[in-house]
């Protein structure tokens, strides 16, 4: 009787750590913003930001090519406080964000730990290999400031 009590208990604790496992380590989408308008990509952009002003919006300035924008999707964000833009990009593609802000910060890209300064007159730039999928905040990390959501497609 005992034995059967200590397999029942047993059992029950194992299931239990299982649960509080899974909701522990699945990735939280709960985040997601109500308005999500497009960065601008080259050599086309995929949509045009939302109107309504504000945000992390494209860049009309487009500036000179490098050799890396044949080999990256180039998204060009401009940080002003306002709507969060949307960056999509296929898993193993290479990702290169270049962000303008009105006001001194770093650039953080979530998930992937890349971190670029920006200031007024001086772009941030941050290059990866876009290998984990899901989606992620890009922000402002001094202000606390979300600027995009990155969303890493299989």
């Amino acid at each position: 009787m005992q034995s059967n009590r200590s397999r029942v208990t047993l059992a029950v604790v194992a299931v239990a750590v299982a649960v509080v496992a899974f909701l522990v380590l699945r990735p939280s989408d709960d985040e997601e913003p109500a308005s999500t308008p497009s960065a601008s990509q080259e050599p086309a952009p995929k949509e045009e930001p939302g109107s309504g002003g504000g945000g992390a919006k494209p860049s009309d300035d487009k500036g000179p090519a490098s050799e890396t924008d044949d080999e990256a999707n180039t998204f060009r964000l401009e940080a002003d406080g306002g709507e969060v833009a949307a960056v999509e990009v296929t898993k193993g593609e290479e990702v290169r964000l270049e962000v303008i802000a009105d006001t001194e910060d770093e650039v953080h890209v979530h998930g992937y730990d890349e971190f670029a300064d920006v200031a007024p007159g001086e772009p941030a730039e941050i290059k990866f290999t876009a290998d984990i999928e899901g989606i992620y905040e890009v922000e402002l990390e001094g202000s606390h400031t979300q600027i995009a959501r990155l969303e890493v497609r299989p």
